[in-house]
């Protein structure tokens, strides 16, 4: 079985900076998932000329608490093998990472 993989977006993103990567993985079987960080889903265009309130107190723990969530989700759903992709957006780099079994 081919892992599940979530791709995570950086600060200055959205998940739709995935869609050309999701749909090259989904067309090779694997099932793929981009979830936007808190107060980041949306048309980039509409995010931008209506900035979410809140916005500028997102924090690291609210992060790492959404995420957790989702990636929890996906053990419980029999998910048993994941794969985490990052961007960060300060550096324009890409990284993948294995989960730790501990999410």
């Amino acid at each position: 079985m081919k892992p599940k993989i979530i791709f995570i977006h950086g600060m200055f993103l959205n998940p739709k900076s995935w869609d050309a990567w999701v749909n090259f993985f989904e067309g090779q079987g694997y099932i793929c998932e981009a979830p936007a960080w808190p107060l980041h889903d949306g048309e980039p265009s509409n995010l931008r000329s209506n900035i979410p309130a809140g916005l500028g107190e997102l924090n690291l723990e609210t992060l790492y608490t959404h995420y957790r969530g989702i990636l929890r989700g996906c053990l419980k759903n029999n998910f048993k093998h994941l794969l985490v992709c990052t961007f960060r957006s300060t550096s324009g780099r890409s990284s993948a990472c294995p989960p730790t079994p501990a999410v």
